[in-house]
């Protein structure tokens, strides 16, 4: 399991930077791959490489404060309001997929 704590440094790049949310910019910091190449949805992150396709990673522990900051974020960039959220922690594992022949 990984952990990643979103920072207050990722939020204020962020925040000056809106391409990329501070999740994306923790995950990117962490798993060293550019924040472009990092996907965040509700329950999973993807992360893309030229080398594969894509690692899937599944979010995991009490997703309470990940749905909150996330909800919040998405509110900040459409409407251009303040941005309130403080830094938190949260927990993603590997999804190992099989193939069949």
């Amino acid at each position: 399991m990984i952990s990643i704590q979103v920072t207050e440094n990722d939020i204020i790049r962020a925040m000056r930077n809106p391409r990329y949310s501070p999740i994306q910019l923790a995950v990117s910091d962490i798993l060293n791959v550019s924040p472009g190449d990092v996907d965040v949805t509700k329950d999973r992150i993807f992360v893309w490489s030229d080398d594969e396709d894509h690692e899937t990673y599944i979010l995991e522990g009490d997703l309470k404060n990940f749905h909150s900051f996330l909800e919040e974020w998405e509110f900040y960039v459409e409407e251009e309001i303040d941005f309130a959220e403080e830094e938190f922690v949260f927990q993603m594992s590997e999804k190992k997929f099989q193939e069949f022949a």
